[in-house]
């Protein structure tokens, strides 16, 4: 029994709760109980250190990797644990809070020790079982095997070469390419470089070893698509980038209608090479999901749509014959919703909310056939919040996190803490999103407006610099010159807008000719605001800004309200520094309450310029 006693325990008892920590499973006698990544290593995490008194500081270092988490989440995550093992917080059985303290596990802790013969032995079959799936034996293996406990493998797969003849079949090259990303990304222990990061070194001269040393990655793979007469032909290699060795290739050619083999045998050659098993559990995970050739040649055409500026009208209109076509695709139902939340988000105020409740019933079917998949949970979220269900929404990220804590997780929930005025959670929550990609990628958007809300402008700019579309990146600098309020850099932000748009222009030189004139300027903001015939997008936003910053905050407020009560695209702008006197009417008041936000900033925190007074009042500032 002392021999045993000197190996680490393969499980633990607690009262009926068996945690069986080799198959990652939590049983209540016999029957399995369904817990997340984050619970398990929770759950785990407390029974390793039972009788101890675990704190939090602990548990952000065992369970979320020492990434920033604010206590409200660690309150979260013990209370979905808490739910999971039918736990009354009142009085518990399995876990007890110690005030001021921590956490900690109510009965005494049972180690499970496994025999080490009968281990040894279920470690050589499962061995074998990687090499049985992989489907092949590689040389290298002894060197390159499988990551020692605590250890990540990594690799880097650049963008696939199109070496198709027809210029409109190179979505098959780059849909392929993020197939397999996806694909490999399911592989536990194996760190998949984003595509953002790796999307510069496509077609580039740099060596090998250079892409991998400014990637940090042990290993890269590249490959060549072409496609022509209804047949493919797939070449892979991976290559060790320390000596430039072919590691492992192989070249794939058959009938197009075998790219789902294709597919597969990619990612499971690599993952033997690499000496990982695939735990692929789900059939149905987010980058598969059917069997049908064209459903699946619509699903890659909207994914390459997708990248293109301005592309979600055409992916929507793939994803949508890919869902026809094969009606249990759960994947292009997920991106259906998606690039509709997108449409929503570059229509007017007005067609906004029948935009998202589309979304909304695409995102609702994607969940039906696909309950465990993180971006499905992740894009209701992000409908959800839209629709003003802020409490629903945080048990939507919540659940994407607990599934998959990736960087689209994670930055679609930052994107509510934005919406909701919280943005110091926000800017926490982004900067671990960039943290799970192994590269600086670009930040979403309103990673952005977090800097200028929180009155950083030159960090403002710098992420500003990185928007591509010439417009979108203009307006965004005169928002950032709005709020420091320097009139030479608004007047010359404004010349530069009424260059390159031609729908606004006539507005913009109206204000631009009385600027120095605030009571004259807001004649024309009035004015604009009034005619009906003019309109775009953000014209409410844009009057609210103006009217802030030339001393009208009823204005400002009246008509920020007008867009934000039917959609919540461009909510941010309430917690912008400009906008300090608005947020101190009366009329704000009015305003978040009849959006749902004072109930769920009283459940999950507030902003960072509201604060409660009392039971039932607030402040703002």
């Amino acid at each position: 029994m002392a021999a045993e006693h000197q190996n680490k325990p393969s499980g633990y008892q607690i009262s009926d709760v068996t945690i069986d920590v080799v198959r990652r499973q939590v049983r209540r006698n016999s029957e399995n109980i369904s817990l997340g990544k984050l619970s398990f290593r929770l759950l785990l995490a407390l029974a390793e250190s039972a009788p101890r008194v675990v704190t939090p500081d602990e548990l952000v270092e065992r369970v979320w990797d020492g990434r920033f988490v604010n206590p409200p989440t660690i309150k979260q995550r013990v209370a979905l644990l808490r739910q999971a093992l039918e736990d009354d917080a009142n009085r518990p059985r399995y876990i007890k809070v110690v005030r001021g303290h921590g956490y900690t596990v109510v009965p005494e802790i049972k180690p499970i020790y496994e025999r080490p013969r009968v281990r040894r032995l279920r470690l050589a079959l499962a061995a074998g079982s990687v090499i049985a799936v992989a489907s092949l034996i590689v040389a290298f293996l002894p060197d390159f095997g499988a990551a020692p406990a605590g250890r990540t493998s990594s690799i880097a797969i650049l963008p696939f070469e199109n070496l198709s003849p027809a210029p409109d079949d190179s979505f098959f090259a780059s849909g392929l390419y993020e197939e397999i990303i996806n694909h490999l990304e399911q592989i536990p222990d194996l760190r998949v470089i984003s595509r953002s990061s790796v999307q510069k070194y496509a077609g580039s001269p740099a060596a090998i070893s250079d892409i991998a040393n400014a990637l940090n990655v042990e290993a890269v793979m590249e490959g060549s698509v072409h496609f022509e007469d209804e047949r493919v032909r797939i070449s892979a290699r991976l290559v060790d980038p320390d000596d430039g060795a072919q590691l492992w290739s192989e070249m794939y050619e058959r009938e197009f209608s075998d790219i789902f083999a294709i597919q597969s045998e990619i990612a499971a050659s690599v993952a033997g090479a690499l000496g990982i098993s695939l735990g692929v559990r789900n059939p149905n995970v987010f980058s598969t999901g059917t069997t049908n050739l064209d459903a699946f040649r619509a699903y890659l055409a909207g994914l390459h749509m997708m990248r293109q500026p301005h592309g979600e009208d055409r992916g929507s209109f793939f994803f949508k014959r890919a869902a026809e076509i094969d009606p249990d695709y759960a994947a292009a139902w997920t991106q259906l919703g998606f690039a509709t939340v997108i449409r929503a988000y570059n229509a007017t105020p007005e067609q906004a909310r029948s935009i998202l409740d589309e979304a909304l019933t695409s995102l609702t079917r994607a969940t039906e056939l696909d309950p465990r998949s993180a971006r499905v949970a992740a894009t209701l979220g992000f409908v959800r919040y839209s629709l003003l269900d802020w409490v629903g929404a945080e048990k939507d990220f919540a659940r994407a996190i607990d599934l998959r804590a990736d960087n689209f997780s994670l930055t679609q929930h930052a994107s509510l803490l934005v919406r909701s005025g919280r943005m110091t959670a926000a800017k926490s929550e982004f900067d671990a999103g960039e943290a799970v990609v192994a590269s600086r990628s670009e930040p979403g958007q309103l990673r952005r407006h977090v800097s200028v809300a929180m009155e950083n402008y030159s960090e403002a700019r710098e992420l500003v610099a990185l928007e591509r579309i010439d417009s979108r990146r203009q307006l965004l600098l005169l928002n950032i010159a709005l709020n420091e309020g320097y009139s030479g850099v608004i007047k010359s932000e404004i010349s530069t807008i009424i260059e390159i748009q031609g729908e606004t222009a006539p507005f913009y030189s109206a204000v631009l000719r009385e600027i120095d004139s605030p009571d004259k300027a807001l004649e024309v903001i009035r004015a604009a605001r009034a005619d009906n015939d003019v309109q775009w997008p953000a014209k409410q936003f844009t009057i609210a800004l103006f009217a802030a910053y030339f001393g009208d905050p009823h204005l400002a407020l009246e008509s920020i309200s007008e867009e934000v009560r039917l959609a919540t695209v461009r909510l941010w702008v309430l917690w912008y520094p400009i906008m300090s006197e608005v947020r101190q009417l009366p009329e704000f008041k009015d305003l978040v309450i009849s959006l749902n936000l004072v109930e769920y900033w009283r459940m999950y925190g507030w902003p960072d310029v509201c604060a409660p007074t009392g039971q039932s009042d607030f402040r703002c500032w």
